[in-house]
């Protein structure tokens, strides 16, 4: 449990009220929030009042849940949208994802050639607690996930998964959102099914080398000169 005054706990408040927003967007009374994971009301409301750590799994689900962008919870940037989803098992969703970070969490600090003690150092944690999440003994706190990328070297967003059915809605939701911040006129171009065409023909473009390009714009510039 983080001391009240510490950074993680100060976090876990911050992304408590987060929550509970998405939740009250959403229309949603907690009970039917909590089951929607497989996670009781006493759970859920401890996670919004700050007194329970959320892990980056439950937090997936929940985003799934309220519809919101994983990232509105990470960088706390706002997004709306109506798209109707399919239904998934999310509580087996979070016990997957868990085992997936823990086994993430393992590579990354093989990769980084860091050592149980000098991770949990940076990262402000036990060797023991470390040690449990690298196992999946334990699900981790988004906090203490957040620590652990930082000592890392990696965003947290790097343990989000874009493969399944969450995923795929992530990155559908990011283009969306992407799209949106285009300029007016943009929008209006590519929204234009006769200009798919013209659409595709920039996608070949921008994969080639900046020197095929330039050949292509002076042989261009030869035909209409």
């Amino acid at each position: 449990m983080a001391l009240s005054n510490s950074p993680q706990a100060l976090r876990n408040k911050m992304l408590g009220m987060i929550l509970k927003d998405a939740r009250e967007a959403a229309h949603l009374k907690i009970r039917d929030a909590a089951q929607s994971i497989g996670m009781t009301s006493s759970m859920l409301s401890a996670l919004e009042s700050g007194r329970r750590s959320i892990t980056l799994p439950e937090l997936e689900s929940l985003a799934y849940t309220y519809d919101v962008p994983i990232r509105h919870f990470l960088y706390n940037a706002q997004f709306l949208s109506a798209e109707k989803r399919e239904t998934i098992d999310l509580n087996r969703l979070v016990s997957i994802r868990q085992k997936m970070i823990s086994t993430k969490l393992r590579q990354l600090r093989a990769e980084g050639n860091l050592h149980l003690g000098d991770l949990a150092k940076k990262a402000g944690l036990t060797v023991r607690r470390i040690k449990a999440y690298e196992n999946g003994v334990r699900p981790i706190p988004l906090s203490d996930l957040e620590s652990i990328a930082s000592a890392l070297g990696v965003e947290a967003d790097s343990f989000l998964e874009y493969h399944g059915p969450v995923g795929e809605w992530e990155l559908n939701r990011e283009s969306d959102d992407q799209f949106q911040k285009l300029p007016s006129d943009i929008r209006r171009f590519a929204a234009q099914p006769l200009h798919e065409p013209f659409l595709r023909l920039a996608m070949k473009l921008s994969e080639l080398p900046a020197g095929r390009l330039r050949d292509i714009a002076e042989g261009i510039l030869d035909i209409t000169l």
